[in-house]
C-alpha cells in the first residue's frame, strides 16, 4: 500500500475527511475501487479532496519521504514495528517531551545499556 493510500485508508477510517458523513459511504466504495492502481487514486483523489485535503495529503507524502530520507544509513531502511496503542502513547509524549522523534528518544534513553558489555550478546541481536 502506498503512503498516500494509508494515509487516506486512515482519514476515511477514522472519518476525519469530510464535514459531511452523507459523503463516507460513496467515497469509502470509490476508494476501494482504486486502490493500487495510481491513476484510479489520483482520480479519486481529484473527484473527492478539497484544496486543503489536497494540501494535507502532500504534506504528509512529503513526511513520509522525509522520514526515510533520515532514517536511511548504512544499515538500511527503517524497520517497520507493531506496538500497542498504550506504549505508543507513552513513547510518543516523552519523546515529543525531549524534542525528539521515536528512534531518537529510544537510542538515547538506551543505547548505553545496549553498548555495555554486561549486556548479554543475544540481548543486543534482538
Amino acid at each position: 500500500m502506498s503512503a498516500a493510500e494509508k494515509y487516506l485508508h486512515r482519514k476515511l477510517h477514522e472519518e476525519t475527511l469530510f464535514d459531511d458523513d452523507d459523503l463516507y459511504p460513496s467515497a469509502k466504495r470509490a476508494f476501494s475501487r482504486a486502490r493500487g492502481d495510481e491513476i484510479k487514486l489520483n482520480r479519486w483523489c481529484e473527484s473527492w479532496l478539497n484544496t486543503d485535503q489536497w494540501i494535507k495529503l502532500k504534506a504528509s507524502l512529503r513526511a513520509a519521504r522525509k522520514r526515510l530520507n533520515d532514517y536511511f544509513d548504512d544499515n538500511g531502511p527503517p524497520v517497520t514495528i507493531t506496538i500497542s496503542r498504550d506504549a505508543w502513547k507513552i513513547l510518543s509524549a516523552l519523546s515529543n517531551r525531549n524534542k525528539l522523534t521515536l528512534s531518537e528518544f529510544i537510542i538515547k534513553r538506551h543505547e548505553k545499556s545496549w553498548l555495555n558489555p554486561s549486556v548479554s550478546k543475544s540481548a543486543k541481536e534482538n
